[in-house]
């Protein structure tokens, strides 16, 4: 005997679809109300700063607005660097070393066999004092001679005559490769002494000037290089005798894909202050403590322990801290300077990086980095 059992037309038809496997939920079937839909405001991304710290990133932006900085929105673009191979930085050391070795000393001649390797560092020395050294993963390369840096004595040169020589021999020796909106810039000239102390008396000897330092910066369509990467270092003593130099420059490729809007000074400050609340947590410093040194924007190179693809906009926030509340303190923070990144900014990865600094950094960071 056969049971028939006679269903509703739309529940049968869900019942067929059920078996074939393309049901409609009786939500999409009709035959039930669907839920109220709940609407939730999109989470924001920024941390909630106190109120002291709120102060501070007004006092920050403020400081930052009266510097040269990126405008809000402004199109940018993202530089790709040349990847630098291990095996050619060592031969390329080797190149240059020798290039510029009558110059700065002379002696024996380096080799690749010559230069003993720990990890990345890569480091040789001649017969006459003369040093080599290069990091694999940047490209890094110095060349000193270590019995006239910070010793012997220099001229007083002016700066004018001290970079006029820094140019000069940079050119000659081909150490770097400028590309037609690419620009060497003087960022920089010091001046290093030594004092000693006479024997007999213990009075302090005068002054001697040991080198007149010279640093070479770049510029990329107009925007500087910021960091300790993206310049080279050069030594004279005597009477304006190159004496040594360090390189810390990678070579740009191509322009990366397409551009990034640029952040301006108020987002920028809101991103230092959120990196000095985790320095300080919950003791800010006062807004009468808190001081910005320096303020920089521009296309940051990292430094010669790693290694990088892409130039990207980025600030660099110099912020002192003197109060009798807590020690003195001095930090470089490193915040991006567009909206988005093609890689982190810093390592480890991370859009910021805190760097400590002695108080009163120098104006242009440091030499060797």
């Amino acid at each position: 005997m056969r049971v028939r059992v006679l269903l509703p037309a739309a529940v049968s038809g869900i019942c067929c679809a059920l078996l074939w496997g393309m049901a409609h939920t009786p939500v999409q079937a009709g035959l039930v109300a669907p839920a109220p839909q709940v609407v939730r405001p999109p989470v924001s991304t920024q941390p909630i700063l106190s109120a002291e710290y709120q102060a501070l990133g007004q006092k920050i932006q403020g400081a930052m607005q009266q510097r040269p900085h990126f405008a809000e929105g402004e199109s940018l673009p993202i530089y790709k660097l040349k990847r630098v191979d291990p095996a050619q930085v060592r031969s390329r050391a080797v190149e240059l070393a020798n290039r510029v070795l009558g110059k700065i000393g002379g002696g024996k001649a380096f080799g690749t066999a010559a230069l003993e390797a720990d990890e990345d560092y890569l480091f040789a020395r001649n017969d006459q004092g003369v040093k080599l050294r290069a990091y694999t993963k940047s490209g890094f390369l110095s060349v000193v001679n270590q019995n006239r840096v910070f010793r012997g004595r220099c001229d007083s040169l002016t700066d004018t005559q001290a970079a006029e020589i820094a140019r000069k021999f940079v050119s000659e020796s081909k150490l770097v490769e400028l590309l037609p909106n690419e620009k060497l810039t003087v960022a920089d000239v010091r001046h290093a002494y030594s004092q000693g102390l006479v024997a007999k008396t213990g009075e302090k000897s005068a002054p001697v000037l040991n080198n007149v330092i010279v640093i070479l910066g770049r510029e990329l369509d107009g925007k500087p290089v910021i960091g300790p990467g993206g310049r080279v270092v050069v030594f004279l003593s005597g009477p304006g005798e190159v004496v040594g130099f360090h390189r810390n420059w990678r070579d740009v490729e191509a322009v990366a894909g397409e551009k990034v809007k640029g952040k301006g000074p108020a987002k920028a400050a809101q991103q230092v202050t959120a990196e000095l609340s985790k320095i300080h947590g919950r003791r800010p410093p006062t807004a009468q403590a808190l001081r910005v040194s320096r303020a920089e924007f521009g296309y940051f190179a990292d430094g010669k322990h790693r290694a990088q693809q892409f130039l990207q906009p980025a600030y660099a926030v110099h912020v002192e801290v003197r109060s009798e509340r807590a020690p003195n303190s001095a930090n470089v923070i490193i915040v991006s300077g567009a909206d988005r990144t093609v890689e982190p900014l810093t390592s480890p990865p991370g859009e910021a990086r805190v760097t400590k600094r002695p108080a009163t950094p120098p104006p242009v960071g440091p030499v060797d980095d």
